[in-house]
């Protein structure tokens, strides 16, 4: 009888367990697709990002398709943090400050987004019309830290060229997948 009882209330437990992991799993798509509307990526995937600081490059949009330039300043001077960029539901890369990365995108109208890696909530959206052949310029500027301190905005094409020269290249290689606990 004793036996039975702790069967049972092992299989309790296990069915309990199961069920609050799918719960969790459901609640982290839910999260994941609204990060995705906004043009973000999943907050589970995190960057190591290099600088090149004596790097910088002018490239040309590849045959068909666009370049997107997206540059980052934090104004605070203290946080250092690295940012993501996103594309239409997926990050393209990780930034640092006095840094920018370049990539290249078909025509069409996307979602651009970029957060502080890491507080995921520290960031900006915003959405633009690509055209082949043309350059675009955007900027992310950390001004202090909250919600309201992050800001993504275009930057005309004379200002794009100063921040290439008086930025470094990032480079970067997503970090094994991050799970919250």
């Amino acid at each position: 009888m004793i036996k039975k009882v702790w069967v049972t209330f092992a299989m309790v437990l296990i069915s309990a367990v199961s069920f609050a992991q799918t719960e969790d799993s459901k609640t982290k798509q839910l999260e994941d697709a609204a990060w995705a509307r906004a043009g973000c990526g999943s907050d589970s995937i995190r960057y190591n990002v290099k600088m090149d600081k004596h790097r910088h490059t002018l490239a040309e949009p590849e045959s068909g398709k666009a370049l997107v330039y997206v540059f980052e300043d934090d104004l605070t001077r203290r946080f250092v943090p690295t940012t993501r960029v996103g594309v239409d539901g997926k990050w393209i890369s990780g930034n640092l400050p006095l840094s920018y990365i370049f990539f290249p995108i078909s025509p069409g109208v996307h979602r651009l987004c970029s957060n502080w890696q890491g507080t995921p909530q520290v960031g900006a959206a915003l959405d633009f019309n690509a055209e082949a052949g043309k350059t675009y310029f955007f900027r992310a500027k950390i001004l202090s830290f909250g919600s309201e301190a992050f800001t993504l905005d275009p930057v005309a094409e004379a200002e794009g060229h100063f921040l290439i020269a008086s930025h470094g290249l990032s480079a970067s290689t997503e970090k094994p997948r991050y799970e919250d606990n």
